[in-house]
């Protein structure tokens, strides 16, 4: 069943379903995962555009990106589109940096309004550096250990 809003490109690995019961990712199946808050489809590959062959390794300027998302067309949908961001109390953006997830700059931030920090904290789950205190997380990122990649085994 295809949504009313874009679906859109993720830039961003989501392997599980996880989060509250206020929030879930579903599996739609064929790599593609539907998020019930936000009412969007997302790619389960974050580097669908390497992966596909479209690009060498995958990175691009942002209007790449934009141009390589409008053309695509995966999982029968082809109104792909990269992940939006408006301000997180929905009206002016907040650029004062705070870790409480109160403002457009900083950590913490939980607004569906920013559609990759939504998937980041509540989704997945995952922590950002800093607690909401400013006190640095041992847990932080992807790994959910502090560490920034995955250790090659040689």
């Amino acid at each position: 069943m295809k949504t009313t809003k874009n679906v859109t490109a993720l830039l961003f690995i989501a392997s599980a379903a996880t989060g509250t019961a206020h929030a879930a990712l579903l599996d739609r199946g064929n790599g593609l995962l539907y998020d019930d808050v936000l009412n969007l489809t997302w790619l389960q590959d974050a580097n669908y555009a390497k992966t596909s062959g479209y690009d060498a390794d995958g990175l691009m300027s942002w209007g790449g990106a934009t141009a390589w998302a409008a053309n695509l067309s995966y999982g029968g949908y082809s109104d792909w589109r990269l992940a939006s961001n408006t301000a997180v109390n929905g009206s002016t953006f907040d650029y004062n940096y705070n870790v409480n997830g109160t403002t457009d700059v900083g950590y913490n931030i939980t607004s569906p309004n920013s559609e990759l920090a939504y998937m980041y904290h509540v989704n997945l789950g995952l922590d950002s550096y800093y607690d909401t205190s400013g006190a640095p997380q041992p847990t932080f990122g992807i790994f959910g250990n502090g560490a920034l990649q995955v250790a090659k085994i040689t």
